[in-house]
């Protein structure tokens, strides 16, 4: 089952009138793809940490929170992935356009991963 690729869709609709939910979203889709091996997840673990790594300029390591979970629109797991040429597990997650997450198990490891994206010029 190693490099096998998976990709599943998930749609979860939120019923009830705008009266019940005054910024309510009708529905909302969180397509999750992982191209995965045996041991990986379809999403970052809460407590993970990652940096936007699209504006660089501005971006921090950051606790990934339930909040900031829920904004992930698309996660892509990979076992081989960072900045430091393909050994560090990580996924992308993509909130728009303009944001996209670098998430790594812990506070170290993104740092690390920072560092040689600030590096690298990336």
């Amino acid at each position: 089952m190693k490099n096998t690729k998976i990709s599943v869709t998930l749609v979860i609709l939120f019923l009830g009138t705008v009266a019940q939910y005054p910024t309510a979203i009708a529905a909302k889709s969180l397509a999750i793809k992982s191209e995965t091996s045996e041991t990986s997840e379809a999403l970052p673990a809460l407590g993970s940490y990652g940096f936007n790594w699209l504006q660089p300029n501005k971006a921090k390591c950051m606790k990934i929170s339930n909040n900031l979970l829920k904004t992930f629109r698309v996660c892509q797991f990979k076992k081989d992935g960072g900045f430091d040429g393909g050994y560090t597990p990580s996924w992308e997650c993509s909130v728009n356009a303009n944001i996209e997450y670098m998430v790594f198990k812990n506070r170290k490891v993104c740092q690390e991963q920072f560092e040689v994206m600030q590096a690298n010029g990336d």
